[in-house]
């Protein structure tokens, strides 16, 4: 990556480890009673895994990640509006950034700003939560436990999978970023009030 890339990836990963601070901190205070967590994970599922995951994010080994910037596999040119891509099984361990994320993201500052919410708006328009998302595909922060759970996509799709009872729904990619989100934005950006 070259320096004006790397700094905006920093500010990212920044970004990527208040949300989980802020996510943690309110899962701390209020368990699985939240009405946020409710919503993105279901009303019998256990706050303790979901806590699990932004602790990871925040403290687990992370030695060996990369994040480049180069296009190595060549799908970011193959895939033109693509934000970017884990490697997967060639190198677990890396995540590549495409052009259109220096374009588009925005930082947690400009959060509830320029009509967005969490519930209508792209999941990966900032920083924090592209990078949680690239992140949960790495296995030393996963442990090959987060993912894109089929018929979960999307924000109607993660209140479906909640809703449904499923366990898995606290394994999902998805839920875990509009969590993060909406915990933030009712907290941090807009207290009291949100974005939703």
């Amino acid at each position: 990556c070259n320096s004006t890339q790397t700094r905006q990836i920093i500010a990212g990963l920044s970004d990527a480890a208040e949300l989980s601070a802020v996510a943690r901190s309110h899962l701390l205070e209020t368990g699985n009673s939240s009405p946020i967590f409710t919503k993105y994970f279901g009303v019998n599922a256990s706050s303790a895994a979901v806590v699990g995951v932004y602790d990871r994010m925040l403290y687990a080994n992370k030695e060996g990640i990369l994040i480049r910037c180069d296009d190595i596999d060549g799908k970011c040119a193959a895939n033109t509006t693509w934000a970017g891509h884990h490697r997967g099984d060639k190198s677990p361990s890396q995540t590549v950034i495409c052009g259109p994320s220096f374009e588009k993201r925005l930082y947690l500052q400009q959060m509830c700003s320029r009509g967005y919410t969490v519930s209508k708006s792209p999941l990966n328009l900032f920083w924090g939560s592209d990078l949680l998302h690239r992140v949960f595909h790495v296995p030393a922060i996963s442990e090959g436990r987060i993912n894109h759970i089929k018929g979960a996509d999307g924000y109607d799709g993660t209140l479906e999978l909640a809703k449904s009872g499923e366990p898995r729904a606290v394994e999902n990619s998805d839920g875990l970023q509009y969590f993060a989100l909406e915990v933030y934005a009712e907290r941090v950006a807009e207290p009291g009030v949100g974005c939703l």
